[in-house]
């Protein structure tokens, strides 16, 4: 798998980037290329993101992005095996 792809439309992310070079370990290599690879072929980055609302700044963020006809997710939160308590921003 190559971890850097060329388009005319857009700068290409990997080893022949401009980006300045960085000294990873054998395992950071690895996940870098796989993320890499994956936003180069999915470009999210020139979806659309939909008018949805938000209704507070709770944790995990949630996110969508339509490209292709396909809708994208992705939650984040500060704790990755934290449990998830849900809380509202409505009542008491």
């Amino acid at each position: 798998m190559v971890a850097s792809s060329t388009c005319r439309h857009r700068r290409p992310i990997g080893p022949e980037s401009a980006f300045k070079e960085v000294n990873l370990t054998r395992h950071k290599n690895e996940v870098w290329k796989k993320w890499i690879a994956l936003y180069n072929e999915k470009m999210l980055s020139r979806g659309h993101i939909p008018d949805l609302y938000v209704t507070g700044y709770d944790t995990p963020e949630g996110y969508a992005i339509e490209k292709d006809g396909k809708m994208y997710n992705a939650f984040f939160a500060p704790q990755q095996d934290a449990a998830w308590k849900e809380k509202s921003n409505y009542g008491a």
